[in-house]
């Protein structure tokens, strides 16, 4: 924890009152009065403002010199015909161009350009509407741009009439997919908690807590029905792909981006993700960039909470959250379990009273930090908090953010989610894997409980989650997530071990309570329940055998191998005893075609 280090170092090791203050903070009993503790502390307060001095407005800003220098590139490339190389330029030029400016006009005028002679019709047309929008008053440039409009349509009339396909922008083909699904799982979604399939209920007990299970009056669901479809409360991108994929909806940029208004850190997939991530949210992390960047996941995870839900609603709703803070006074509501309610995301459990002194004395320090670190952009508008200098006795409004924050540092690590995109490689399909692009708040999805032999598998379309069934179910069972432990890939011990220390539980699923072994020890031959066809067994695994080797063989899986898969996990989770080896290559293969036919990928060449 780079400012829990930075705290010790500076503040804990030299302090002449630490007894003390350890002993005030070991008696709180709860995150407000631990936040209390620390934003009370004369000595703690000048590290804060120290460290804030040098966070807030510490970004690299436009540069109009280096969007000229860009453009100008871009523009001798062009010259000679080389437009992929051009692009590249003109998209930096973009990035350094002020706002609304004449350079940023010229930018996207020049780039229309590279676009329509690489047959990016619809791309160009959308910088051709960006660089008139911006106000050009050059005639002749205008002339210029309203010719390449109308060449631009034309060949997009032509290819569409031709039946040729011009996938420029690669995001609209998952995102059909992804409303197809939404709306049909809306079409017969639960009253109650509408992210999940009105096959599924959410139940409670003693041991569980709440917990997801088949609906009583459902049949038999069979692998691959889709139980869930859900946007996160909030999600961040992590920092190393900020040059890559979209700030706001996830999805890797391809041929140009669009960058943010005023810093040159994040970038976007449209207009319209930019517009988006500013007007709710970046427009106050943007200046908070220097602090982003040293901050782990779930630390920027726990600001992108803070900053999407807005100090308005904050204030409107803070008897109710003090209650909950202070005294753990359930916050109830009448209305549907949605995604979008921060309430829900508050009354996550956080296991606070599970956690160690120095564990929550990390967490209430970061908190502070960042939280103190908000206070001093726009976030709290017009409140008198805006204009208060750093001199000034700390705010109960301010500790009453930093204590929502300490909360969310707490229960995030044992909710969150990773946001993963899949990379396919057909020259070497056992290559092939997921890389962890982000992370996000779900308010349904946490609702799962975790199993080392899961019902369900989880993938996504930018930051939206598709949660289907990996397993046969039936009504009353229990439909188990997995939080990264695997029985067929790590022992019991080391499983448990590492599920106690991130998420506090000690597991009791069927592979724990019976010690199954590893994949290499599994058996190699079925074992099966009853009697069944031997013909209708071999048909089956024939027809299984033939679709993981073309995965095998590095061919893209279809949905017929989708089907075939589906199909063999349904019969030997009726009639074979687990484990079984074949049936855990089955899974996995499965998994490889679900995230190859509806996933987030990007295809390595």
């Amino acid at each position: 924890m780079y400012f829990y280090e930075q705290f010790c170092q500076e503040y804990l090791h030299t302090t002449s009152d630490k007894t003390d203050f350890n002993r005030q903070f070991s008696h709180c009993k709860n995150d407000y009065d631990r936040v209390e503790v620390l934003l009370k502390n004369n000595e703690y307060i000048n590290f804060i403002i120290k460290l804030c001095s040098n966070i807030v407005n510490n970004y690299d800003k436009k540069c109009s010199i280096k969007a000229v220098e860009q453009r100008k590139l871009g523009n001798i490339h062009f010259s000679k015909d080389q437009f992929q190389q051009s692009l590249t330029y003109y998209n930096q030029s973009i990035l350094y161009a002020t706002h609304n400016s004449e350079e940023i006009r010229l930018a996207y005028g020049n780039r229309s350009a590279s676009l329509f002679h690489l047959n990016k019709f619809q791309l160009a047309i959308d910088d051709i509407l960006l660089a008139l929008e911006n106000g050009e008053d050059d005639e002749k440039r205008k002339q210029r741009l309203n010719e390449r409009l109308n060449n631009c349509r034309q060949k997009l009339l032509i290819n569409s009439s031709s039946s040729l396909t011009l996938n420029d922008k690669p995001k609209e083909d998952l995102s059909l997919e992804l409303e197809k699904n939404i709306i049909e799982l809306n079409s017969h979604s639960n009253s109650k908690y509408p992210s999940f399939d009105n096959t599924v209920d959410i139940r409670i007990s003693k041991d569980k807590g709440r917990y997801v299970a088949c609906a009583h009056s459902s049949s038999e669901m069979k692998p691959g029905k889709i139980v869930m479809i859900e946007k996160p409360y909030a999600s961040v991108l992590l920092t190393p792909y900020f040059e890559t994929h979209c700030s706001h909806c996830l999805y890797r940029l391809y041929t140009i981006w669009y960058p943010c208004r005023k810093c040159i850190t994040v970038r976007y997939c449209s207009t319209e993700c930019e517009q988006t991530a500013w007007t709710t949210y970046h427009q106050y992390e943007c200046c908070l960039i220097s602090l982003i960047l040293k901050l782990e996941k779930m630390q920027f995870l726990g600001l992108r909470v803070m900053t999407k839900t807005k100090w308005q609603f904050f204030q409107e709703r803070k008897d109710e959250f003090m209650n909950y803070l202070k005294y753990s006074v359930k916050i109830v509501s009448e209305k549907m379990y949605e995604w979008n309610q921060y309430e829900n995301i508050l009354q996550l459990e956080s296991h606070s009273n599970d956690r160690d002194l120095n564990d929550l004395l990390q967490r209430t320090i970061i908190a502070c930090i960042i939280g103190y670190a908000l206070s001093k952009t726009n976030y709290f508008l017009s409140d008198s908090m805006d204009n208060c200098n750093d001199n000034t006795i700390v705010d109960e409004n301010l500790i009453y953010l930093c204590s929502l924050l300490a909360r969310h540092l707490q229960s995030l690590p044992c909710n969150a989610h990773e946001i993963s995109e899949y990379i396919e490689i057909p020259s070497q399909p056992l290559s092939s894997h997921t890389i962890e692009l982000g992370a996000g708040i779900y308010c349904s999805l946490s609702l799962f409980n975790h199993s080392c032999d899961p019902a369900v598998i989880r993938n996504f379309i930018g930051d939206t989650v598709l949660v289907r069934l990996l397993k046969t179910v039936e009504s009353n069972d229990e439909l188990s997530d997995n939080y990264g432990q695997i029985y067929a890939i790590s022992r019991k011990k080391e499983r448990q071990t590492n599920l106690y220390d991130q998420y506090y539980f000690k597991c009791s699923c069927t592979p724990c309570i019976q010690d199954w072994v590893i994949y290499d020890q599994l058996p190699d031959e079925p074992r099966f329940r009853q009697n069944v066809s031997k013909n209708e067994f071999d048909e089956l695994y024939e027809k299984y055998q033939k679709s993981f080797q073309n995965l095998i063989d590095g061919h893209l899986p279809s949905r017929n191998d989708q089907t075939v898969f589906e199909t063999f996990l349904h019969f030997c989770d009726r009639y074979v005893e687990k484990p079984w080896k074949i049936y855990n290559g089955c899974q996995e293969a499965y998994k490889q075609c679900l995230s190859s036919c509806h996933h987030s990928k990007y295809i390595q060449k």
